[in-house]
C-alpha cells in the first residue's frame, strides 16, 4: 500500500516536472522568435531609410522652436512697420481731410476742362443766391423747432388741426368734407412720423431753373 502511494506521488511530480518543461519550452520559442522578428524589423528599416521629404519635414518640425525661428519671426513683425505707417499716414490725412471740407475735384476738370468761376453772392453748398438760401439764413423761412405729428391724418404740421399753417391766399378755410375717410379713400403708403426729411428744402436758383425740371404745379380747389 505504501508502495502504491509513493508511485503515484512519483508519477505526480514526474508529470509536473514535464509541463514545467514544456512551459520553459515554449517561452524559450517565444522569446527567439519574437528576437528573431525585432531583428527581421531592425534590418528592413537599416534596408529602407526614411525618404528625403520625410526627413526634412522631421527636421524642420524639430527645428521650429531655434533661435532662427525667433529671429524670423521678428523680422516679419519689423516689416510690418512701413504698412501701419502708410495706414496710419492715410488715416491722417482722411481726419484732416473730413475736418476741413477737402473735395475730390470733378471729372470735367480732370479732363482739362475750364475751371468755372464762382458767383458773386452765391452758396456754392445749396446752389442759391447766398442771400436767398433759407438753409443759410433760417430767418427768411424758419423751420418748426418741434414738429407736431397728427396721429388723425398721418402728417407733420397738420393744417386741418392748424389753419395758420395753410398757405393760402385770405383766411383758411377747412374743407367741408371729411378729410379722414378722403385720404382712406385711395390705397398710400404711410407716412413715418420719427422721419424728419421734410425739413429739408428743396431750392432752386431762379424760376426758369425750376422750369426745366418739368415740376407740375397746380392750385388744388375744393369742388
Amino acid at each position: 500500500m505504501f508502495r502504491a502511494v509513493f508511485f503515484s506521488a512519483s508519477v505526480r511530480a514526474c508529470a509536473r516536472s514535464e509541463q514545467r518543461d514544456v512551459v520553459c519550452s515554449r517561452r524559450t520559442l517565444a522569446s527567439a522568435y519574437q528576437d528573431q522578428t525585432h531583428a527581421s524589423l531592425k534590418d528592413k528599416i537599416m534596408s529602407n531609410p526614411i525618404p528625403e521629404p520625410i526627413s526634412s519635414f522631421v527636421a524642420a518640425t524639430l527645428n521650429q522652436h531655434t533661435p532662427e525661428r525667433r529671429r524670423s519671426l521678428a523680422s516679419k513683425l519689423f516689416n510690418l512697420i512701413p504698412t501701419l505707417l502708410t495706414f496710419g499716414l492715410l488715416a491722417v490725412v482722411a481726419f484732416f481731410g473730413h475736418h476741413f471740407g477737402w473735395k475730390m475735384p470733378k471729372a470735367s476738370e480732370l479732363q482739362g476742362a475750364p475751371v468755372t468761376a464762382k458767383k458773386a453772392n452765391w452758396c456754392s453748398e445749396h446752389n442759391v443766391p447766398e442771400d436767398e438760401c433759407v438753409e443759410c439764413n433760417p430767418k427768411l423761412m424758419p423751420k418748426p423747432e418741434k414738429p407736431r405729428w397728427c396721429k388723425e391724418h398721418g402728417v407733420f404740421e397738420c393744417p386741418t388741426h392748424h389753419p395758420k399753417l395753410a398757405q393760402v391766399v385770405g383766411e383758411p378755410k377747412l374743407p367741408q368734407y371729411d378729410t379722414v375717410e378722403a385720404i382712406n379713400l385711395f390705397d398710400r403708403s404711410e407716412n413715418n412720423s420719427r422721419c424728419k426729411k421734410f425739413l429739408n428744402r428743396i431750392q432752386y436758383e431762379s424760376v426758369e431753373a425750376f422750369a426745366k425740371q418739368n415740376i407740375d404745379v397746380d392750385v388744388a380747389t375744393e369742388r
